[in-house]
């Protein structure tokens, strides 16, 4: 199913976006019409909150260890 129709046929408080759209949500890959969808779903459900917060944390975390890498990455061509 296209992101979009996944967002758009969504009753803000009757079903809950998927994790592909809350991740596209979270990486401000939505358009804005989608996003304030997603936005006005998760002002009503704390399932979608907490889900969001996950995978929220997992992203930091992967950015994290990404630059982490990097910098290593670079350290190890100076040091050549």
């Amino acid at each position: 199913m296209r992101n979009s129709d996944s967002t758009s046929r969504m009753s803000p408080l009757e079903q809950h976006p998927s994790q592909e759209i809350l991740e596209k949500y979270l990486l401000n890959r939505l358009d804005e019409n989608e996003s304030a969808t997603v936005e006005q779903h998760l002002l009503g459900c704390s399932d979608c909150v907490e889900a969001a917060k996950g995978l929220d944390d997992y992203v930091r975390a992967m950015r994290q260890a990404l630059a982490q890498k990097a910098q290593k990455a670079r350290a190890a061509k100076k040091g050549h």
